[in-house]
């Protein structure tokens, strides 16, 4: 899935391709990531993530600090509640993120 513009206001994000390929909008720019490359994401700033592969892209995603599993515990707790019309609902998204210090924005 598609991970939609946000911002992580504590945790830094590090991801790692480890099959197919990503795209990371970042700092004004896109960048394409093959597998061995990676990105460090830092608290604060706003970035957007999606495949870019078929099959789809296998990354290792680390936060520090920790909390991201917890995030995503809620997320699929919330299943298709999390969903509006086939992309992710942003408002019900910001509400489960409070928690985690993590807004998603349009």
């Amino acid at each position: 899935m598609d991970i939609p513009l946000h911002v992580h206001h504590q945790a830094d994000e590090f991801v790692y391709v480890l099959e197919g390929e990503m795209e990371v909008d970042f700092d004004g720019a896109t960048q394409r990531l093959t597998p061995g490359m990676c990105v460090l994401l830092p608290h604060g700033v706003p970035h957007a993530l999606r495949n870019a592969s078929q099959p789809p892209a296998r990354c290792l995603q680390i936060s520090s600090p920790g909390g991201w599993d917890t995030f995503m515990e809620d997320m699929f707790e919330a299943g298709s509640v999390a969903m509006k019309d086939g992309h992710p609902d942003l408002d019900r998204l910001n509400t489960i993120g409070a928690r985690y210090g993590m807004e998603y924005r349009t």
